[in-house]
């Protein structure tokens, strides 16, 4: 197929290493710009702040440029780095990585460049896309779009340079939703993250699988609370937890206050090629964040035929239905979560229904409509 198309792609999203492919370091980035690249060209470059020398940095004569030129990787087929200082806010972050990516790709021709997330990326490319005249396109994945009404400066760029998009992507209709009543943009498409591959089907396993960095957004504590209570009922169940964070003390304290170590499984980071048969080996998946996107979970556990249970936060009730794929929990009701996860261990899924339900997201799929229909 011939590659016509060439995509200049921005965003800190981004594993940092192949050891690091999780949702958290930006995996579905990752993954759809893999599929995009059979369909056409995509240049990706990766905004990283570090803390530099300050009193290096603004010496005389002037090093800063030395400085930051020492951590730019070249260009090549895959991805380019650019760490630059942490000493300024995301506004002025915008600028400098817009000109600082000009100044490194003036002679090059792209015909679309493509963010992730409002800050720093999103504003870069509308700074970029006016250098170089051509259209830009934002991702938006969720709490950046969620939290914004906090921040009036942030709401009142993003009302400003948004408009201006050819397309503004987001990953829900709750979120496009927003768009369209708190800021009047009409130019948003909702395209939901993919999944790679479908997993294999559950071999139903007794094991209540949570999935996550253990953060207070994800709020993995609450998750404990209401396993104790679960388990005043159902004791012929594990909850298996998969993932890292700053909770995890916490997360292993309070495990050892309720006294349930034996029916807790406690896997850590779990390296992206075995996440599956961790799917496969699970009865259902449970998510207790306080704030979400679309989370990639989703699909993954329906590609293995695991039903949902989840707080009702960003876009998971737009596929998350009771009695067909899963339970919603409004208001973050730990006695209602406790009340269905109870029900859903008794219920009989129709699980080919989810592996054909999530064989609708494959990236393949997904990377297809953002190039007929976005770019």
């Amino acid at each position: 197929m011939k590659k016509d198309k060439k995509v200049l792609l921005i965003s800190h999203l981004w594993p940092k290493s192949p050891q690091r492919l999780t949702p958290s370091t930006g995996i579905y980035v990752y993954e759809q710009v893999e599929e995009l690249r059979k369909l056409c060209e995509v240049k990706v470059f990766v905004p990283v702040r570090i803390n530099p020398d300050l009193k290096e940095f603004f010496s005389f004569p002037f090093k800063g440029k030395k400085i930051l030129e020492k951590f730019i990787f070249k260009f090549d087929s895959n991805f380019t780095f650019l760490k630059y200082p942490k000493i300024f806010s995301k506004h002025f972050d915008s600028f400098f990585i817009s000109f600082y990516l000009y100044t490194k790709t003036r002679e090059d021709r792209y015909d679309i460049i493509h963010s992730h997330t409002l800050f720093p990326d999103g504003f870069s490319s509308y700074i970029y896309s006016r250098l170089k005249r051509i259209p830009f396109v934002v991702t938006i994945h969720g709490s950046d779009l969620m939290f914004i009404n906090r921040k009036p400066f942030d709401k009142f760029l993003v009302n400003f340079y948004l408009k201006k998009a050819k397309k503004v992507i987001v990953v829900s209709e709750r979120m496009k939703g927003i768009l369209e009543n708190d800021f009047k943009i009409k130019n948003s498409i909702v395209v939901r993250n993919g999944i790679k591959e479908m997993f294999d089907m559950t071999d139903l396993s007794k094991n209540i699988l949570f999935v996550g960095r253990l953060t207070e957004v994800k709020d993995p504590l609450i998750m404990i609370d209401i396993f104790y209570e679960f388990l005043k009922v159902r004791k012929d169940f594990k909850l298996k937890i998969v993932g890292d964070g700053p909770l995890k003390e916490k997360v292993l304290e309070k495990i050892k206050e309720y006294g349930i170590e034996k029916f807790v499984d406690f896997e850590g980071f779990v390296k992206r090629e075995d996440i599956g048969k961790i799917y496969s080996k699970s009865f259902l998946t449970v998510i207790t964040s306080r704030s979400e996107g679309f989370p990639t979970i989703l699909f993954e556990s329906f590609s293995a035929g695991l039903p949902v249970i989840s707080f009702d936060v960003g876009g998971v009730k737009e596929v998350v239905k009771d009695y067909k794929t899963g339970f919603i929990i409004p208001k973050r009701d730990k006695s209602l979560f406790v009340e269905k996860l109870l029900d859903a261990v008794d219920f009989s899924w129709d699980r080919d229904f989810l592996r054909d339900f999530s064989s609708n997201f494959t990236w393949e799929k997904i990377v297809r409509k953002i190039f007929e229909e976005v770019y």
